[in-house]
């Protein structure tokens, strides 16, 4: 604040004090992560969103390609949910909005992206051995 009657030795004490005051502070004081408590899914949807996710790419048996691709565009999710967010009202078109959002919210968080590629994995991993128990497994009426 600059008044008139502020005299030059005051203001010049202010501005000393406010650049060590400002020394003190970590310009990344100032940044949000993505992750922070602000964002509007609980945990429990996280998990529930991630699940399914997971479970659809797995059945379509789509998990080598889906890992590949998140672990290759992990530096972007977050882009990649800033453009859903944006295109959120053309998408939902296709899909419900509230689904997208969702993803965008779940791309956010790097977080949240390791989760699913690891979900993702523990799914195919239990889908290979239920597999293997089959092959290995006997038919009952063979004869042999």
């Amino acid at each position: 604040m600059n008044f008139p009657f502020y005299s030059n030795r005051k203001r010049e004490e202010d501005e000393s004090q406010k650049s060590s005051d400002s020394n003190s502070l970590h310009p990344s004081s100032f940044i949000l992560h993505p992750c922070s408590s602000a964002t509007l899914i609980p945990n429990q949807d996280d998990s529930v969103l991630i699940d399914s996710i997971a479970s659809a790419v797995v059945r379509r048996g789509m998990e080598t390609p889906a890992v590949l691709f998140l672990e290759l565009n992990r530096p972007l999710a977050f882009l990649y949910s800033q453009g859903l967010h944006f295109a959120t009202p053309l998408l939902g078109v296709f899909a419900a909005p509230e689904k997208v959002s969702r993803l965008a919210y779940l791309l956010d968080c790097p977080d949240k992206v390791e989760q699913l590629i690891a979900r993702i994995e523990e799914l195919a991993h239990e889908k290979t051995a239920v597999s293997g128990e089959r092959r290995g497994a006997k038919p009952e009426n063979s004869e042999l």
